[in-house]
């Protein structure tokens, strides 16, 4: 609800810093309005698409969805498309067989990894990169299916269930240079599907007990030449990592981080783990931030003992849990924002009530001081002071100023009328009122 107050002249109270206009002696108005911002919640993607979107990331002022569909709205896509904002597009011939689970960005390029042997028409295994028009292999890319892609040193890392990337032996995890393929040390005893750069190190998460031949329990930090354990460890796997305000949050199956109780989430300083509230009653599969914001994906029902399905956000600054509307009706795999809006792709079918078919988006309501002073500088109340007509005009670029409720008051503090008012311009007469 956005509050304006505009007190009388003979007021001796402090002024609220937001009470901008005096009007006619004798008369102080109060405008409420309901924020209305379009498209506030849940809504459809263009139709989203037939099958599971896997991962989301915007890239060239584009939100690109992979997974394992062969439809994006009305589109034949396979396993990849690009949505406008307005409509849904082809990357080429996208990708063939299994489908896509992870894609980054890097040099301008997008890179895409997954379970596939053809890419735009060529071969290429599990991993392939996008110019923005082709799709071209990495050498002869990886063996076996690749989860996770980030860039750390200038380096191209992908992780996943593969022994080999090109004809380098790499257990699990391998970097590209550009023009070849190494490994990282000795690699890992079992699938990597995360990655994340965090204080000059690459964290590395999975399914795991084992990672350059020292114990690392479902976790592991490479910092381009050797591997370490962050603080012993979770008591099962990682699936996702996200940085937000200077800490590295880690989600996935688990119940304990470091032996402190921790239910699927937890948060490394560096230094030490710390848990998030109750944390979550089932897996977490992704991890977004936003601000002070963390938004995580994933199979739960609920998110610090209240109900939460399929995502949640947490509160860096209050330490507090909130969910998104009624959430979704299955499993949300892949988190990302563009362009001010949440974006989550998954199992679902369904997002706030709403056919969503495996994408959908969420938009918020940004109204804080910023932004509700910013729109009271646009409004205007005039003639200023009247004993006759009073003009409200609101204009386009108000934010949310859709329809309000004019209050109007005498210096008593009585209220004389209430007028509904939708935006644009209106008329209020002070010689009707009683």
């Amino acid at each position: 609800m956005k509050t304006i107050y505009l007190k009388t002249k003979q007021t001796k109270e402090k002024r609220n810093p937001l009470s901008l206009k005096w009007t006619a002696a004798g008369i102080a108005f109060l405008l409420t309005c309901t924020a209305t911002v379009s498209g506030q919640g849940w809504d459809s993607v263009g139709g989203g698409t037939n099958g599971t979107v896997n991962t989301l990331i915007p890239y060239n002022a584009s939100i690109i969805a992979g997974g394992t569909f062969s439809q994006a709205g009305p589109l034949p896509a396979d396993n990849i498309a690009d949505w406008s904002g307005t409509s849904w597009a082809n990357l080429g011939t996208g990708v063939k067989y299994a489908g896509l689970w992870q894609m980054t960005e890097w040099k301008g390029d997008l890179y895409a990894g997954g379970f596939f042997t053809i890419a735009g028409g060529i071969p290429a295994r599990n991993i392939a990169r996008w110019d923005g028009t082709n799709w071209y292999p990495l050498a002869q890319g990886a063996d076996m299916v690749v989860y996770a892609i980030t860039v750390f040193n200038n380096e191209l890392y992908i992780g996943g269930g593969f022994d080999s990337a090109g004809s380098v032996a790499a257990n699990h995890i391998a970097r590209w240079n550009g023009a070849l393929w190494k490994g990282a040390g000795l690699g890992t005893n079992g699938f990597v599907q995360a990655l994340c750069v965090y204080n000059g190190s690459l964290f590395v998460g999975g399914t795991f007990d084992s990672a350059g031949g020292i114990a690392a329990h479902g976790i592991a930090c490479w910092d381009g030449n050797t591997w370490s354990e962050p603080g012993n460890g979770v008591n099962g796997f990682v699936t996702s990592f996200a940085v937000c305000n200077g800490s590295l949050y880690v989600a996935g199956t688990f119940s304990k981080a470091g032996g402190l109780q921790a239910n699927n989430i937890a948060r490394w300083d560096g230094t030490t783990w710390s848990k998030l509230g109750n944390g979550l009653n089932r897996g977490a599969s992704a991890l977004v931030s936003n601000g002070n914001y963390l938004y995580t994906g994933g199979y739960f029902t609920a998110a610090g003992g209240i109900p939460a399905n399929y995502i949640a956000a947490w509160n860096t600054s209050s330490s507090s849990w909130s969910a998104l509307g009624a959430g979704t009706d299955s499993a949300v795999l892949a988190l990302a924002m563009y362009n001010k809006n949440l974006y989550a792709g998954g199992e679902f079918i369904h997002a706030g009530g709403i056919a969503a078919n495996h994408v959908a988006q969420y938009t918020f309501a940004y109204l804080g001081n910023e932004a509700l002073t910013a729109d009271l500088n646009s409004i205007k109340i005039y003639p200023n002071p009247s004993h006759g007509n009073i003009t409200i005009e609101t204009p386009p670029s108000a934010e949310g100023w859709k329809s309000y409720r004019v209050e109007i008051y005498n210096v008593p503090g009585e209220r004389m009328a209430t007028l509904n008012c939708s935006s644009g311009t209106s008329n209020i007469n002070l010689t009707a009122l009683p």
